[in-house]
């Protein structure tokens, strides 16, 4: 791209199409978020001649497909912030408090309330010297990842263990007197992702999903100010379904958001 003037409008959602090699990814990721939020206008930036604009805006987020976390503990309820409502959910139990059990010992990523064989993993390694190691359930929490105390703690007939193995959408209907958790269920649900479950680890999901998520998570946040986002190629590899779901998702953001600047890198 040479002697061009790009200019993008707010408080809407922006898509920077192109064919492959026409500069779409250079433009937004190279040299817009490049930018630095709350400042006027910048030159002397190489390739561009000047970006203006900038002061209206408080923030800039990319969201790429890049992985949420490459740590194995991190699941997309602990992600989502949803683990920790329903650990404080548990703690305030009577039968939690005549144990003398808090919130932390409801963890499965601090030691206290956890299994000490597999430290809340659930499973443990298996050497197996020349070949590949191999995961086997935890002998002695046998999957649950927590001691026989805390199991003994029930919310709605069920200990904090079976809600790692419940999906998003089969938890909503046990929930849904807690507004907080019944709110972000829904909104995960409303996106197309209320097949996960609690406890699946993010490092198994998609680009497609953990960019669902990141915007996910940006909704159930507090608003701070003009927000700009960038996104990269999010509906790349996605069914037609789920395309839809994610401009709903993205209909949302910028529906409550005062004035943000969405840019939706797609490839034609």
């Amino acid at each position: 791209m040479k002697g061009i003037t790009a200019s993008f409008p707010l408080g809407c959602l922006t898509a920077v199409s192109g064919v492959s090699g026409s500069g779409k990814s250079t433009l937004v990721f190279d040299l817009l978020a490049s930018a630095v939020p709350g400042q006027g206008s910048f030159r002397n930036i190489e390739g561009c001649a000047q970006i203006s604009g900038m002061e209206r805006v408080d923030s800039l987020i990319t969201v790429d497909q890049s992985p949420l976390s490459r740590m194995q503990r991190s699941s997309v309820s602990t992600y989502m912030d949803l683990f920790a409502l329903l650990r404080k959910a548990y703690a305030a139990l009577p039968e939690a408090k005549s144990r003398k059990l808090v919130e932390k010992h409801f963890s499965f990523n601090t030691p206290g309330g956890r299994c000490d064989r597999c430290e809340g993993l659930g499973q443990v390694t298996v050497d197996m010297h020349f070949l590949s190691h191999l995961q086997v359930v935890c002998p002695e929490c046998r999957g649950k990842r927590f001691k026989p105390e805390v199991l003994e703690v029930r919310y709605k007939e069920r200990a904090i263990s079976d809600f790692l193995e419940l999906s998003l959408e089969e938890s909503q209907p046990l929930l849904q007197e807690n507004k907080k958790m019944s709110a972000l269920l829904q909104l995960l649900a409303d996106i197309g992702l209320g097949y996960l479950q609690w406890g699946q680890s993010v490092t198994t999901l998609s680009g497609g999903e953990g960019q669902r998520l990141k915007l996910a998570k940006e909704l159930s946040a507090p608003a701070k100010g003009h927000t700009l986002y960038l996104l990269d190629e999010p509906s790349s590899g996605l069914h037609p379904i789920d395309v839809e779901k994610l401009h709903l998702l993205l209909s949302r953001l910028v529906d409550a958001a005062i004035r943000s600047l969405w840019l939706s890198i797609i490839q034609s």
